[in-house]
């Protein structure tokens, strides 16, 4: 669950608002912001944080590596 992670990583739940949709997975998150299931490696990036799919289906992403951004 997008909330979750967001608690997790220690980011405001209200972080992804613009981009989440109807979604409530990182997973949901991701076919908003793309419009299609992604390929195996494929890298979406979002205010500096980076998701990388690490592993999919068909039907659903079952995998995300999200790297955080860098502070400056």
């Amino acid at each position: 669950m997008l909330n979750d992670v967001c608690r997790i990583i220690g980011v405001d739940t209200e972080t992804f608002d613009a981009v989440r949709g109807e979604s409530d997975s990182v997973a949901g998150m991701i076919l908003e912001m793309i419009g299609f299931i992604p390929k195996k490696g494929r890298e979406i990036t979002y205010e500096g944080f980076k998701f990388k799919i690490e592993a999919v289906s068909k039907r659903r992403i079952e995998q995300v590596l999200i790297t955080l951004p860098r502070d400056n």
